[in-house]
């Protein structure tokens, strides 16, 4: 089993795929979506933001701040799509692991894998694939995982 797992992700959709090797033909095995992550902050948030006494004590302050419910979404895609890497590692589903994402989503998505599913990622590639069709996307891929070779 030489198989490679390969995320390609953003904050609210990502497809997993798997080949042999980067830059070879791959097969899609998975779609994800998160719709939540691409709604508008103000939509995520519970009608008004609640207030509260300011900490010094003159005025009010406001909670419920749109880009926190945006951060928060993104963090449960990246949670969610790390337990589906963290399970496959644990029923050898794949050999090796190469993680594509913009850099923001990239981190959220490391601070979630365990361990044992980090020392299983080959290439981290720091750029947002998803738009791209299955016939360019090795292509892609490959020229721009050289420079972030772990392994």
């Amino acid at each position: 089993m030489d198989n490679k797992w390969v995320l390609v992700a953003n904050a609210s959709e990502a497809y997993l795929y798997e080949t042999e090797r980067l830059g070879k033909e791959m097969h899609l095995i998975k779609t994800f979506s998160h719709p939540e992550s691409r709604a508008k902050g103000a939509e995520l948030v519970s009608d008004r933001p609640g207030r509260t006494k300011a900490d010094s004590g003159y005025g009010m302050a406001t909670r419920g701040d749109p880009d926190e419910a945006k951060a928060l979404e993104a963090d449960r895609f990246a949670r969610e799509l790390a337990d589906v890497l963290n399970k496959g590692r644990t029923n050898n589903a794949y050999r090796y692991l190469a993680l594509a994402a913009a850099p923001h989503f990239q981190g959220l998505l490391k601070s979630h894998l365990n361990e044992h599913t980090l020392e299983k990622v080959t290439h981290i590639i720091s750029k947002d694939f998803t738009t791209c069709d299955l016939r360019e996307l090795p292509k892609r891929l490959k020229e721009n995982a050289q420079e972030f070779a772990l392994n």
